[in-house]
């Protein structure tokens, strides 16, 4: 489907502002910096993005987007195989989008963290970005690669393929915080991305993380 002049110039923005984020951090980012990036008013920016949390906010939606597709398409093509394998495919395509997207892991951990906050004392959660369409449409799409990943654990125990009975939202629970703990420290390793300062190789212990997600899932009480 052809995009309109306007949803072209809305990529354009969020394309740069992807850069600059990612190279600057969100506090340290001003729109003149994104608009500079572009070689357009400030004022345009604006025009298509009325603040720089629903900028923000739509470059998140965006990560959480990427996502989604990535789970879509491991469910589409792979659906057909018993649900433990399925599973592990999805296992393996978290660890890729974290690996290849380091940036968008940033924005999904930010908004976990900032969604956390609105429910507490210290909300670092601001109007602005409460007020911005693409907040909502997280909150709409942010269940999705949860919902996926549970029912293909959940199918995997009925078709006794996957042994632990434990609930699945436990056992994704459990996955995820193998999948994400890993990721946030592999992204403190050394420049040359081979080793952590802890001298642990890291494609060795990506491995060993995925052999260990396996024999949790084949865990029998």
């Amino acid at each position: 489907m052809k995009l309109t002049k306007r949803e072209l110039k809305e990529r354009e923005i969020l394309n740069a502002a992807e850069e600059v984020f990612s190279q600057y951090g969100y506090e340290n980012t001003k729109m003149d910096d994104i608009a500079a990036k572009l070689g357009i008013s400030k004022g345009l920016v604006y025009f298509y993005f009325n603040s720089k949390e629903n900028l923000y906010m739509a470059l998140t939606y965006r990560a959480m987007q990427t996502l989604n597709e990535q789970f879509y398409e491991v469910y589409h093509k792979n659906n057909h195989l018993p649900g433990y394998d399925t599973t592990v495919l999805l296992i393996e395509a978290y660890i890729e989008f974290l690996n290849t997207n380091p940036f968008y892991r940033e924005l999904m951990i930010n908004y976990t963290r900032l969604v956390r906050s609105s429910d507490q004392v210290n909300n670092q959660l601001t109007d602005s970005m409460k007020n911005s369409i693409y907040f909502r449409k997280i909150r709409d799409i942010h269940n999705i690669p949860i919902t996926i990943a549970q029912e293909e654990i959940s199918r995997g125990q009925k078709d006794g393929t996957i042994k632990n009975k434990r609930s699945p939202s436990l056992l994704y629970m459990t996955m995820w915080s193998f999948i994400m703990g890993f990721s946030q420290l592999k992204a403190a390793a050394s420049q040359n991305n081979r080793m952590t300062m802890y001298h642990v190789n890291i494609r060795e212990w990506q491995d060993y993380i995925m052999e260990i997600a396996k024999l949790t899932l084949q865990i029998e009480d």
